[in-house]
């Protein structure tokens, strides 16, 4: 298997829209959250692709929170305004496709 610069697998470096000889191309997912605040998520895109954020109270269990996001070559925000006050722990993942 060919390994990109940035320590991807190639093939997941071109499904991404990324540069496999450019270390300095990556996809990056950020997570602002306080306890008490409103989760902010924020994620690299690639214009042509498109995305898909999910969420999950455990790892073993994740719903759609938005999908068909496409994708502009910038970060996109997106802020989660749902009531987790009574949740212990929360959990994002993107997905590129």
């Amino acid at each position: 298997e060919l390994i990109a610069t940035n320590g991807l697998p190639v093939w997941q470096d071109y499904l991404a829209g990324l540069n496999p000889t450019n270390a300095n191309s990556k996809f990056a997912v950020w997570i602002d959250f306080v306890p008490g605040q409103t989760p902010q998520i924020v994620f690299s895109t690639v214009a042509g692709r498109t995305y898909r954020l999910e969420t999950a109270t455990d790892l073993g269990s994740w719903t759609v929170l938005r999908d068909n996001i496409p994708g502009t070559g910038d970060n996109l925000l997106f802020i989660d305004n749902r009531n987790l006050s009574a949740v212990p722990s929360v959990y994002y993942r993107v997905a590129v496709y």
